[in-house]
């Protein structure tokens, strides 16, 4: 999701990545973090009861159905496995000198 670029660091944020994980995450439908056959039966089990719960598209604003754009946007992202997003980077900025911030878990320090 963040790409590294040679004048901001590791700051520029990848915009498609990350709709593509919101996407994809939405798709998961039993939240296992990857979508796969069984969210598609769920996705079934879902139209044949006109449950919402898997409205999952159109990707822009759910429609209020279960239907063919479902499935399809389902299918879009099959085989995705959902990265867990935890911290990337902590910076106490208790630094009493200088111009570099400490990163306390990956060591992506930055520059003030």
């Amino acid at each position: 999701m963040i790409s590294r670029d040679y004048y901001y660091g590791w700051g520029r944020v990848d915009a498609r990545a990350a709709l593509d994980m919101v996407l994809a995450h939405r798709c998961d439908l039993n939240n296992d973090w990857k979508v796969d056959e069984q969210d598609l039966v769920l996705l079934n089990e879902y139209i044949d009861a006109n449950d919402l719960s898997g409205d999952i598209a159109p990707a822009a604003k759910r429609d209020g159905g279960v239907d063919v754009n479902d499935i399809e946007l389902l299918m879009q992202y099959m085989g995705i496995e959902i990265p867990e997003i935890g911290s990337l980077a902590r910076w106490k900025l208790d630094e009493v000198n200088g111009v570099t911030a400490y990163d306390c878990i990956n060591r992506r320090d930055g520059t003030l």
